[in-house]
Formats: C-alpha cells, structure tokens, sequence
C-alpha cells in the first residue's frame, strides 16, 4: 500500500514530485531538480544581471548540497562557481537562484544546477545566451 504524505507546491511547473511512503520505511533517492528556464537571455556590456533558477526537490533540504557550474568552453570542464564580485548565491526554501553580475560575452554558455544528497545526485542546464536588449524585472525603462 502506498500512502501520500507530502506534495510540493507545483508552481508553474507541469509536473510534481510526490514523495510517498511504503509501508512504515521511506524510500531514499537522490534529490530532484528542475530549471525554471531553461534558457535565459541578456545584452552584454551594459551592466545587466541574468538571473539562472533552479527548483529543488527533496523532503529536507538541509540534507542537500546545491552547487552551480559553467561548463568551460575550451575544454568542456565545468568549473565550480563561487559567490564573488561575478557571481551571487541564493537560496530561499527549495528555489536556488545564480545571479551573474554585469554580464559580458564570455559569460554566455552552459550552467549546470546541481543537487546531492548520501543517495545521488541530479543536476539541470541552464543555457545563458545574448540578446540586443535588457531581459528581466530589473531592466531600466526608458
């Protein structure tokens, strides 16, 4: 018999996980996660930010490590990325956000959200890319 014990909010998404419960032991995975976009646009040299979201899913999200790569595009090695005068981290609950400052033409490329717990781990690709204009809410209107 299988017993649902806890939903996620579904947000925008087309989908839910549902955790569920079999008998009176629960069943261990690896974290899920999913890109809020999977591509994200923005003008370059012009001081604006692109905003890269990544939903995670896991009953304790204390038990999760969310780390963000950039796949280099030379060599195809994704590098670490760490909070600094580049790249801002944050979380609030299970929404993960990468926030990469004064975007320029070398930051466009591949990102990876990854998630991982003792059981696996998953990971999701946010794709940076150039636009001619200012995307987002923080854009200044003209």
């Amino acid at each position: 018999m299988l017993t649902m014990f806890n939903v996620l909010p579904c947000f925008m998404f087309v989908f839910c996980l549902i955790f569920v419960k079999s008998g009176l032991s629960y069943k261990n995975y690896p974290p899920e996660c999913l890109a809020v976009d999977d591509t994200v646009g923005q003008a370059k040299d012009q001081q604006f930010n692109a905003i890269l979201e990544c939903m995670v899913f896991e009953l304790d999200l204390s038990t999760v490590d969310v780390i963000w790569y950039k796949e280099n595009r030379r060599t195809l090695e994704k590098e670490k990325i760490k909070e600094n005068y580049k790249f801002a981290l944050k979380h609030k609950e299970e929404l993960y956000t990468l926030t990469i400052k004064n975007v320029q033409g070398n930051d466009y490329g591949d990102y990876y959200c990854t998630v991982k717990n003792k059981y696996g781990k998953n990971q999701v690709l946010i794709t940076l890319f150039e636009t001619m204009e200012c995307q987002g809410t923080d854009c200044p209107n003209y």
